[in-house]
């Protein structure tokens, strides 16, 4: 986390500050991510501070400062065991305390093609309201929501993968400025990644509220018996290059595919 460094101690006794941004925490394994109930990870910034400074005219002046919340990245090839339960259980934080500063991103990717990130409960708990305004997930096998999180990211949302899932009937709210869904990641034919009947009931509803909506490459979403991408400008659509290896489907490919109902509104 930030804090405030003790710069200097002036000949009258006044201590000078630096304010030492959060940096950045990033956990990466070619295996199995493991992170336990109890574990914190906190990069917030540090506490406001009153700075001395010389100006140009040579006067001294005084104003508030604070340091900026930093940054947490998981990268794994998995977290969660064979039965498909999560690992990762920490809690953390990213708080910024003056709102002229730019919030804290969380970051998350897992490169197992063979399984679906799942998201549970207690990771949507960790991060809500606990400062971050970026939030950046990538799974090359698919992304599942467990529950019925609504997720307020300030800033960006977004989402790299060849497929969404949702769970029973699951209700999920994503409210940004800027949401980015896509898939830039797939090299070869996607594999069909199973999962059990009894949860693929095409009855969960995904809501998206943004100022802006990017939909780049082939995206499919599984589950959902609704899906509403509503955006206050410009909802975008491209595709994206992919080279499938052993295949003759190299080329421009991009495309929402869902098996119900979904609804696009946007400005333009």
């Amino acid at each position: 986390a930030g804090f405030n460094r003790k710069a200097e101690e002036t000949s009258l006794g006044q201590v000078l500050w630096d304010p030492m941004d959060g940096g950045e925490i990033r956990l990466s394994s070619g295996g199995t991510l493991f992170m336990e109930e109890g574990a914190f990870l906190d990069v917030s910034g540090g506490a406001p501070v009153e700075v001395t400074r010389m100006n140009d005219a040579n006067q001294v002046e005084t104003y508030t400062a604070a340091s900026r919340p930093g940054t947490i990245a998981l990268s794994f090839y998995s977290s969660q065991s064979k039965e498909g339960v999560s690992f990762l259980h920490a809690s953390y934080a990213g708080n910024r305390y003056m709102d002229t500063l730019p919030g804290a991103s969380f970051v998350i990717e897992q490169t197992d093609k063979e399984k679906i990130l799942v998201l549970p409960h207690d990771f949507w708990e960790g991060i809500e309201n606990t400062g971050f305004d970026q939030l950046s997930l990538t799974s090359w096998g698919g992304i599942k929501f467990l529950g019925s999180p609504t997720i307020d990211m300030a800033e960006k949302i977004s989402i790299n993968t060849p497929a969404l899932y949702g769970v029973m009937q699951n209700a999920i709210g994503l409210n940004t400025k800027w949401f980015e869904l896509k898939n830039t990641i797939l090299s070869e034919e996607p594999e069909e990644t199973e999962d059990p009947a009894e949860e693929i009931l095409d009855r969960s509803n995904l809501v998206v509220n943004a100022q802006f909506i990017d939909i780049h490459g082939d995206v499919k979403a599984k589950g959902f018996a609704d899906i509403h991408l509503m955006a206050q400008e410009d909802i975008r659509l491209s595709d994206h290059k992919y080279n499938r290896v052993g295949t003759s489907r190299t080329g421009w490919y991009g495309g929402l595919t869902t098996d119900r109902d979904l609804t696009l509104a946007g400005a333009r």
